[in-house]
């Protein structure tokens, strides 16, 4: 089997995962909205009445009455809904996940891809370096530790080959993209 025809072949399952993985990215940002009112709110509201605390004309006890009404309100409401921001909370770092083992889907089938049509990766094509790395050798390092992430192995290899990436593509990445 050529690369064209297995892409092909590939084509329905790969354009589902890249459109489930946007899906889970803007359901990880829809829920990180959620959680993000009741707590500025409250911290707000608390720092309002310790400012008008630290004045010295603070006679009419101003202060005091803010701290309570941010406590029996604003604060009260959020302690309230401490379950349920707890769970989208646990919601947000569920979707990240599936956001990461969606991508790494992706890296399996191009993993198999290159196995199926050249076989092992030691006769993979010497395709041009995306910094120091060689194009297969990042999709094979990268599908290793996005496949195996819970196993809390070293992935030594992977470190190398990710410290060698940042080290070497992100500062021409970054002058690039303050280029445009």
């Amino acid at each position: 089997m050529d690369m064209l025809t297995y892409l092909s072949e590939i084509e329905y399952a790969a354009t589902e995962s890249i459109n489930l993985m946007w899906k889970e990215v803007e359901e990880v940002a829809r829920l990180e909205s959620e959680l993000k009112p009741l707590a500025q709110a409250t911290e707000r509201d608390y720092r309002q009445a310790e400012a008008i605390a630290m004045m010295d004309d603070d006679d009419d006890g101003i202060s005091t009455l803010l701290h309570w009404d941010t406590y029996f309100g604003v604060d009260k409401n959020r302690h309230h809904k401490e379950e349920e921001v707890q769970a989208a909370a646990e919601r947000v770092a569920t979707h990240q996940k599936s956001v990461v083992l969606i991508a790494g889907s992706l890296l399996q089938y191009a993993k198999q891809g290159l196995s199926q049509v050249y076989g092992s990766p030691q006769h993979w094509p010497g395709w041009a370096a995306i910094g120091t790395q060689g194009f297969g050798n990042i999709i094979l390092q990268s599908r290793n530790q996005t496949m195996h992430w819970d196993s809390r192995l070293s992935h030594s290899a992977f470190k190398i080959v990710s410290r060698k990436w940042r080290r070497r593509l992100i500062p021409s990445l970054t002058n690039f993209m303050c280029g445009l």
